[in-house]
């Protein structure tokens, strides 16, 4: 799942909820009106944008300038170990 559809997901949730008192009691054609407002102030709003943005996961990594990571907790022991070996064929700290 990219960020936008998290973000997307997150917003529709909010709007559902706000929606469900009027289910019963709007047409359908004012319910999807209503839908499109609330769905447009709560997307631009500074409060409402940062809230929904705080809702989402958090990024995943999966490529850096200076490190690929498939799985970051098998690769950590070996690269500490692997300078560990480095310091003792150069003869210790330096």
């Amino acid at each position: 799942m990219d960020e936008d559809s998290g973000a997307d997901d997150n917003l529709d949730a909010a709007v559902e909820r706000a929606l469900e008192p009027y289910l019963a009691l709007l047409p359908a054609d004012q319910l999807d009106e209503f839908r499109a407002v609330l769905r447009d102030e709560l997307a631009r709003h500074p409060v409402s944008a940062r809230l929904l943005k705080q809702l989402r996961p958090p990024p995943v990594v999966q490529k850096s300038d200076d490190l690929v990571r498939d799985d970051p907790l098998a690769a950590a022991p070996a690269q500490h170990q692997d300078n560990k070996d480095k310091k003792r064929e150069r003869g210790g700290r330096r």
